[in-house]
């Protein structure tokens, strides 16, 4: 059994559940742990010294705003598009956008990239715990979009 350990954030809670129901020895951490014990290490922002077994999420597409607000200094800045970064010492594992519709106020945004957060988050531990390659821009292939008119659509909406 694969043994996870998750940093404690907004979306730690969700992600100790799934995959609880998922077979792993999940556990959540809100000090520092040691990295042998673990088969990967996901944090939420984490700065420090990096492991092959580590993941970190930013809550930007990196590499901007890659400080600690990112998300609201990408919003005060103007932003149509941000979104969601996983990392490894190997650079940028996957990304996922959020867009900034007009009118959309920081609260709502919040929430679109907390929700990109969990879903990015969940698919990328899975894949890895899991020994599986995956290309991440399948997860836009559908995106609600049923009634694509366009020619040649490889889930660009």
């Amino acid at each position: 059994m694969k043994k996870l350990a998750i940093q404690s954030s907004n979306i730690s809670r969700q992600l100790v559940l799934y995959f609880l129901s998922r077979n792993v020895d999940v556990s959540e951490f809100s000090s520092d742990i040691d990295k042998n014990d673990y088969d990967l290490i996901f944090y939420d922002d984490y700065r420090g010294e990096l492991a092959d077994n580590i993941l970190i999420v930013h809550e930007s597409l990196l590499p901007s705003f890659p400080e600690c607000n990112s998300v609201e200094n990408a919003f005060s800045f103007g932003v149509k598009i941000s979104g969601v970064t996983i990392s490894s010492n190997f650079g940028i594992v996957a990304q996922y956008p959020v867009f900034l519709s007009a009118g959309m106020h920081l609260d709502e945004f919040r929430t679109e990239i907390l929700k990109a957060k969990y879903k990015l988050s969940k698919m990328v531990i899975e894949n890895i715990l899991e020994d599986r390659f995956v290309d991440y821009s399948s997860i836009f292939a559908d995106n609600g979009n049923k009634n694509c008119n366009c020619t040649n659509c490889k889930g660009c909406h």
